[in-house]
């Protein structure tokens, strides 16, 4: 029975490349739609938190409200040299991970009370109970900061 409803699958999946293009449009609503991703409707002003010098560069610290009773804390590396181009860059361990000399603002003492094996449960667990994946929520806060960077500089999307 698994394998003639897997061949079913199969043979649809195949049909459906046969039309790359509307096969990829069909992959990316797919993707949203299972991943629980919600498009920003939208981005509030972020707010200034702080500026560290560094040699050839300086970092600016700001967070801006996320999709829910969230904040994202962001960081701006900001050459001596601009070039205006921009590049978000994740990091698993979070932004201090990368600011490195002693870190950036230290590593934080609350573990959550779902830290096992030194991993924290807390995300995957409120994203259960909210019925979407971690990954959806991300993806939302990396479109956030992305429009947030192009308003900051006046690039619309195109």
């Amino acid at each position: 029975m698994n394998r003639k409803d897997t061949e079913k699958l199969v043979n649809e999946l195949q049909a459906s490349r046969s039309d790359f293009t509307r096969h990829l449009t069909g992959v990316l609503i797919s993707a949203k739609r299972l991943s629980g991703y919600q498009e920003p409707s939208v981005i509030s002003e972020p707010v200034f938190t702080g500026r560290i010098q560094r040699e050839g560069y300086v970092i600016e610290k700001y967070f801006v409200k996320g999709e829910g009773d969230y904040i994202i804390p962001y960081l701006l590396m900001i050459p001596a040299k601009p070039n205006n181009k921009a590049m978000i860059y994740l990091h698993p361990s979070g932004k201090a991970a990368e600011v490195s000399v002693g870190g950036e603002m230290g590593p934080g003492d609350f573990k959550g009370d779902s830290f096992i094996d030194g991993n924290s449960y807390n995300i995957w667990y409120a994203s259960i109970l909210m019925g979407r994946s971690i990954v959806g929520i991300r993806a939302g806060d990396v479109v956030r900061l992305t429009r947030l960077w192009e308003k900051v500089r006046g690039i619309s999307e195109g």
